[in-house]
């Protein structure tokens, strides 16, 4: 991938995460017509159509990503991801096993994998999965929030517990974080708990506690 074509990419990211996405999107098309090989530019601009919910051209790009390298394993959990919320289940596995055969000790497939399950409705395996994820990438906040969140819609309130904790202390400033640890206790009547999340919650975002669903 040549360098100039790279620094398009770069200049890409920049314009995708402060939410310019007219320009981002300039420059990510810029990077592959200087350079057909840069999978990157089509990966991203898969992302930039996920982001915009345009799921047809978002898989377009993820598949040109993967014509161009077919390891890219980002691109095949991004193709499953939105197989997933088509509920197109088969399709999706078949993205996830592909992506597995490629890197089988990538603790994003087994996330991608636990959110397939949880979609499917089979919870219990998809909290297996998420084990999985997190014994091959300990420090992800994200991974302990879905376990715990799944702990929580089985009411399984210690472990739901055991892993917000976890999730917080990877990630305290994430107000979704502490809106489900408030929910958490308020189902269990320990609104003393609760009412000390929402208080931190409500310094960075006003909430009602009557929206905690």
């Amino acid at each position: 991938i040549s360098e100039e074509s790279r620094y398009f990419v770069t200049i890409g990211n920049r314009y995708l995460k402060e939410g310019q996405l007219t320009d981002a999107m300039a420059q990510y098309k810029a990077a592959y017509q200087v350079d057909p090989k840069n999978y990157m530019a089509h990966y991203q601009l898969g992302r930039l159509f996920d982001v915009q919910k345009k799921w047809k051209m978002a898989l377009e790009h993820y598949h040109q990503a993967i014509a161009v390298k077919g390891t890219h394993i980002e691109s095949y959990l991004a193709i499953a991801a939105i197989h997933i919320r088509y509920y197109d289940f088969n399709q999706a596995l078949l993205y996830i096993e592909k992506a597995k055969e490629i890197e089988p000790q990538s603790a994003l497939i087994y996330a991608v994998s636990g959110d397939f399950f949880r979609q499917k409705g089979e919870r219990k395996q998809a909290i297996r999965e998420y084990h999985k994820a997190i014994e091959l990438d300990a420090e992800n906040a994200e991974f302990y929030y879905e376990l715990a969140s799944l702990y929580l819609s089985q009411k399984e309130y210690k472990n739901a517990e055991k892993y917000f904790l976890a999730s917080n202390r990877f990630n305290p400033d994430s107000p979704k974080l502490r809106n489900q640890i408030a929910r958490l206790y308020f189902e269990q009547g320990l609104k003393s708990q609760a009412v000390h999340y929402l208080k931190r919650l409500s310094q960075a975002y006003p909430l009602n506690p009557d929206n905690i669903t």
